[in-house]
């Protein structure tokens, strides 16, 4: 009995050691899966950082950030194939949860009450506005064949709202809204751009600018100054006003030669219409105004269809943007400064 009750025992001892052991050994190869896992999730997360990091620095809009927003902007995307069709951003949407969209590869439409207006090769971004303000999209994207990007949600961009590393993104975003918001406006007014934007005296001197470059500056000059003259006679104005508007425009008729008027015949039909409108007292002013359109008419034809197509894809209207909303660049310290 004695002998029996002893070998129990040393059984029971045995079976307990190796029951120790095999806990040891599988709390051991569970923390070396664990750290597989989390080995090969950091190898993920640090190839997808990487990827995104370069299809951010390959658009031009992000090269003026700071390494560290970069990196901080690359760990807050998530990666995301859109199939050939797949809607990117859709027109007007409100409900689904807006979104930013680094698109790194492929080509995707832009359409606007389903009409297509335009192609984007990657890289690009969409989504921003509704990202910043919440407002509907403006213009749905649709991917055309596989589209490789990477998405910033709104709670991540809440989060890097507060990170005080975040000095050149964030209020960069939120100037481009600003600015393409003042752009539809000043397309969608009665007239277009020029209609919106010609009593600034800062969008017509870069116009002119870029219309001297063309030599057709004079053109500009007819148009503003038969804007002007049907302004003052519309607004009453006294008489040394309305004589120098009058002097304005004949001078420039005088002094042109070829470049506004084809001959001396134009010349002198030009110059009696100014005579016409100088003298006459007509109380709704109606034949003014449609002796100075008919004066003006081969000068707009030129502004609109020759100088303002060509600027607006120049320099000159990006440096008009950039004096109305000066752009935010992080200077030697990373505080913000803008572009003067």
């Amino acid at each position: 009995d004695r002998y029996a009750a002893g070998l129990a025992a040393e059984t029971a001892r045995i079976q307990l050691e190796r029951d120790a052991r095999r806990l040891v050994w599988d709390a051991r190869t569970a923390r070396a899966a664990a750290r597989r896992a989390d080995t090969a999730e950091i190898i993920s997360r640090q190839k997808k950082n990487a990827d995104a990091l370069a299809v951010i620095d390959a658009i031009p809009f992000f090269k003026p950030a700071t390494a560290a927003e970069k990196l901080m902007l690359a760990d807050a995307l998530a990666a995301r194939t859109y199939a050939d069709g797949e809607v990117i951003i859709q027109e007007g949407e409100c409900v689904a949860p807006a979104e930013l969209v680094v698109a790194g590869a492929g080509r995707a439409a832009v359409l606007v009450q389903n009409n297509e207006v335009a192609l984007m090769d990657a890289p690009f971004y969409v989504g921003e506005g509704r990202l910043v303000t919440g407002t509907p999209a403006s213009a749905s994207v649709v991917a055309r064949g596989a589209v490789g990007a990477f998405v910033l949600s709104r709670q991540k961009f809440r989060e890097l709202t507060q990170k005080p590393e975040m000095v050149y993104v964030v209020p960069s975003l939120t100037r481009e809204i600003e600015v393409r918001t003042f752009e539809r406006q000043a397309r969608a007014s009665k007239g277009g751009v020029w209609a919106a934007l010609r009593g600034d005296d800062r969008f017509v001197r870069h116009v002119r600018a870029h219309g001297a470059r063309m030599h057709l500056a004079v053109h500009v000059d007819f148009v503003r100054a038969c804007q002007d003259y049907r302004a003052r006679r519309s607004e009453g104005a006294d008489a040394p006003a309305l004589a120098a508007a009058h002097r304005a425009a004949a001078k420039l008729v005088e002094s042109s030669d070829h470049l506004l008027c084809a001959n001396p015949r134009e010349k002198h039909r030009m110059l009696q219409l100014l005579e016409a409108v100088r003298t006459d007292k007509s109380p709704t002013g109606e034949s003014v105004g449609r002796r100075l359109a008919e004066l003006a008419k081969d000068s707009e034809r030129v502004v609109f269809d020759t100088i303002l197509p060509s600027f607006r894809k120049g320099p000159g209207y990006r440096a008009y943007l950039d004096e109305l909303f000066p752009p935010i660049k992080p200077d030697g310290d990373g505080d913000l400064a803008a572009i003067s």
